[in-house]
């Protein structure tokens, strides 16, 4: 489209000045100029003629060039012009989040989740996550609305791109407790399969877990 729009410009500007319009023309069909770009200027110098004036063919030269350039966009050569252009593929889609976590391409943010802050708050400071920081202005009896707090801003942070790394339950907690922390049961839920989630411990029973230091 832009080879074309350069060759009604200069077969526009040719028409004008003298009409070699037949030597514009041939930019309406590339591949015939391909092979010789190189040369296409020289030839429209000469088919302007001296008759016309150095200030009509360096003009005309500067459009003819700007074209010339269009025509081989992208590989700086006629070969790479010449190369037909490849079919879209999955291949070829833009590089997502999660995509970029796998790779490495990114550094995403970071989140830690786990039961029992007090283990979830040190070891996130270490490694320069964040956590869930709890419900603004939270007070006893709204535990349903700090849970659905909860489960909206790890949501958040997983539609924009977060790492999500598990520490693990707290089991000496539970025996206190008699069973797991609800929040931490909807955070595994809710994050199950995503890809960026990670996890930073090691079960090794039902009841016990290897954390390494970060």
């Amino acid at each position: 489209a832009a080879a074309g729009g350069v060759a009604m410009a200069v077969d526009g500007a040719s028409r004008a000045q003298g009409g070699v319009a037949d030597f514009a023309n041939l930019f309406r069909s590339p591949e015939s100029q391909l092979g010789n770009w190189d040369t296409v200027e020289v030839g429209f110098q000469q088919a302007l003629g001296p008759e016309l004036g150095t200030a009509v063919r360096e003009s005309t030269s500067a459009v003819l060039t700007f074209g010339t350039s269009a025509l081989v966009a992208g590989g700086g050569s006629p070969a790479a012009a010449k190369a037909p252009a490849k079919p879209a593929t999955t291949a070829d889609a833009p590089e997502t989040t999660a995509d970029a976590i796998r790779k490495g391409a990114e550094a995403p943010k970071k989140i830690v989740i786990g039961e029992n802050m007090e283990r979830v708050g040190p070891y996130a400071e270490k490694i320069g996550a964040e956590v869930y920081e709890g419900l603004p202005g939270f007070k006893p009896g709204m535990e349903a609305e700090g849970l659905a707090d909860n489960m909206r801003v790890i949501q958040q942070k997983m539609a924009e791109g977060y790492e999500i790394i598990d520490i693990g339950p707290d089991f000496a907690r539970r025996a206190v407790r008699g069973g797991p922390q609800p929040a931490y049961q909807m955070e595994r839920a809710i994050t199950k399969g995503y890809e960026g989630y990670s996890k930073a411990f090691t079960r090794t029973s039902k009841t016990t877990l290897v954390l390494p230091e970060p």
